[in-house]
This record gives C-alpha cells, sequence and structure tokens, in this order.
C-alpha cells in the first residue's frame, strides 16, 4: 500500500488488537484448565464418596447374615 493512505495507523491498532485477543485466549485456556483439574477432583470424591456408599448395603446384609448363622447354629 502507498505510503500516506493511513495504513500505519490502523496497523498499530490492529496489531494491538491481535496482542489482545491472544492475552484473552490465554486467560481463557488457563482457566479452563483450573475447571478441568476441578472435575477431576470431584470426579475422585464422587468415585470414594460411591464406594463407600454401595458398601454400608453390603456390610449390613453381611452382619445380618452372620446374625441368623449365629442363631441358628
Amino acid at each position: 500500500m502507498a505510503p500516506g493512505n493511513g495504513w500505519e495507523e490502523w496497523k498499530e491498532y490492529v496489531l494491538a488488537e491481535l496482542k489482545r485477543q491472544a492475552h484473552a485466549q490465554e486467560s481463557s485456556t488457563e482457566v479452563q484448565r483450573a475447571i478441568l483439574v476441578e472435575i477431576a477432583g470431584l470426579k475422585a470424591k464422587s468415585t470414594v464418596w460411591g464406594v463407600i456408599g454401595g458398601s454400608i448395603p453390603v456390610l449390613v446384609a453381611i452382619l445380618i447374615a452372620l446374625m441368623i448363622w449365629l442363631i441358628r447354629g
């Protein structure tokens, strides 16, 4: 483009906008990573609580069966 047509001013604006967009993208990526880490932690906690919750009825059933076996035996 020919000098003096205003591109120099627009060039600075475009470059600044590209830098701003890159920074916004980096920030967004960091937030996404933090969210994924939190989700992984919640999955681990829910697995532990699921195992605990699922084992309680099994333990109760075993205790009842053991008591019945002792009473009859």
